[in-house]
């Protein structure tokens, strides 16, 4: 981790961590905020029904879950799956503590609409931090560097098999050649000894007359 990423990942983990904190200890707080989206929540199926105990017990839960995502990020611990878990988390917490569409008057839609910008910058740096590697390569460059690479090899593997047929034919051809020299001189040397024989049997028979 470079200083860079040192120094920003706790600084954009801190509103997280605060709100978690508040969701365990004052989870009623929440709740009465969570009001204004309640409407929203009412068209959702198997959210009709739910009571102000159920959902000061998802309000711990989601803080709890939060509070761990970014200590984890803060720390680097798991920093890409610990930044998607926030940025998910951001939206809802955001449309909760800022619903512009809830407000009575200029003032307060004014203010309510920075909250949420600034909640949505939140999202958006987590949505970047998610996509971080860090330098590493992704999963598509190494499939694709895999790919070239392989290429290279059985092109290498074809060069390969290409000189070995080929130093294979030219020794065949050596020894064919080397055969045919030894057949040749073979032959020589038989009409040689055929042709000195010729010319001392004239005279054997004269010895032997």
């Amino acid at each position: 981790m470079n200083l860079l990423r040192l120094v920003a990942r706790p600084l954009l983990a801190a509103p997280f961590v605060l709100d978690a904190v508040s969701a365990l200890t004052r989870p009623q707080d929440h709740v009465e905020r969570a009001r204004a989206v309640r409407p929203l929540l009412d068209r959702i199926p198997g959210f009709e029904d739910l009571d102000d105990s159920t959902l000061r017990l998802a309000t711990r839960l989601a803080g709890g879950a939060t509070l761990v995502a970014a200590l984890a990020f803060a720390t680097g611990r798991a920093a890409r799956t610990s930044a998607t878990v926030l940025a998910a988390a951001a939206l809802p917490i955001a449309l909760v503590n800022h619903p512009v569409w809830a407000a009575t008057d200029k003032e307060e839609r004014v203010e309510q609409a920075k909250g949420l910008l600034l909640r949505g910058a939140l999202v958006g740096a987590m949505t970047i931090a998610a996509v971080d590697r860090q330098g590493r390569p992704s999963a598509q460059w190494r499939y694709g560097a895999w790919r070239v690479h392989r290429g290279q090899l059985d092109q290498l593997r074809s060069q390969e098999r290409q000189a070995a047929a080929l130093r294979a034919a030219k020794v065949e051809e050596a020894h064919a050649r080397a055969l045919e020299k030894a057949a040749s001189r073979a032959l020589g040397q038989a009409r040689l000894e055929g042709g000195v024989e010729r010319v001392l049997a004239p005279a054997a028979q004269v010895g032997r007359r």
